[in-house]
């Protein structure tokens, strides 16, 4: 998936219109929350197949730790 693909899905799941760069710390949004640490999970298993836990998506402190952990997931 390509970085706006995958930022135009995160922008969706967070219901925001803020612009999201690869940098954007997830903790300093404020739609970044469980809710949506779950929505990543769903959009992770129904558009990829991919079975992430929250764990994993906690550790992630930028869109682009989210973005390496699904690429990573999806090389299995």
């Amino acid at each position: 998936m390509a970085p706006d693909a995958f930022l135009a899905h995160l922008a969706d799941i967070l219901e925001t219109d803020a612009p999201l760069t690869l940098e954007t710390v997830l903790d300093g949004l404020k739609e970044w929350d469980t809710l949506a640490r779950d929505g990543v999970i769903a959009f992770a298993a129904e558009t990829l197949g991919l079975t992430l836990e929250a764990e994993e998506i906690d550790g992630c402190l930028r869109a682009h730790d989210l973005f390496v952990l699904i690429g990573r997931s999806a090389l299995g």
